[in-house]
């Protein structure tokens, strides 16, 4: 919490409000500037294989599958032996 005091006016406020609202601030500022200096937005390099996944050769998903059709005491069995 951070406190503003000024004569008989105290104000309370969370410090994480206060930092959003100084950001917002501080953004919208710095883009009007920008926009007024005609400064370039830049252009995106994204390409769609950027949004691709490439699943990693003898992943585990069959361990996985395999774990999730377990039952309980197959499960507590696992664990014991892991721990063992």
């Amino acid at each position: 919490m951070v406190t503003f005091s000024t004569g008989h006016f105290n104000l309370s406020i969370y410090a994480a409000i206060l930092a959003l609202a100084l950001n917002l601030v501080v953004s919208t500022a710095l883009t009007l500037l920008l926009h007024a200096l005609h400064i370039s937005n830049g252009t995106d390099e994204t390409t769609p294989a950027d949004f691709e996944t490439h699943p990693v050769a003898g992943s585990q998903i069959a361990a996985l599958e395999a774990q999730i059709k377990r039952t309980p005491a197959e499960t507590r069995k696992a664990r014991e032996t892991f721990h063992a």
